[in-house]
């Protein structure tokens, strides 16, 4: 199941996330939750059309109400598990903008591995509220 199980990051167009699915040979219904680190339409314009595609369960995370169909609110250090393969740690990181947050994932199923980190714009500090 780990090998087949995906979260979608930021979004920004739903016709190219499916395109690079589809390369990957990854049915959409193995997507199990899109990460939002901020709500700027060029990380997460592809959310809403997006949704029509995958399971009708599948969660829009984020830490900023004004991110697109966003279904569950993260705060700062709260840690999820996705799909009993992911282990989501959402990191307050309000640097571009002010609700912005960063991820921290890791495969529960590979504990010896580091992590992954997304940090979306965290390089634009103070650029936009």
């Amino acid at each position: 199941a780990a090998a087949s199980s995906a979260l979608l990051l930021d979004c920004a167009d739903a016709g190219h996330t499916l395109a690079v699915l589809s390369a990957l040979a990854l049915p959409p219904a193995h997507v199990h939750a899109l990460l939002c680190t901020h709500h700027h339409w060029d990380h997460v314009g592809g959310n809403e059309e997006l949704l029509d595609y995958l399971p009708p369960s599948t969660p829009v995370l984020g830490a900023d109400p004004r991110i697109p169909a966003l279904s569950r609110h993260l705060h700062h250090r709260q840690t999820i598990h996705i799909a009993d393969t992911f282990e989501v740690e959402c990191l307050y990181t309000p640097c571009h903008t002010s609700g912005h947050v960063s991820y921290l994932v890791r495969n529960v199923h590979f504990p010896e591995e580091a992590p992954a980190l997304f940090s979306g714009d965290t390089l634009f500090v103070g650029t936009s509220p």
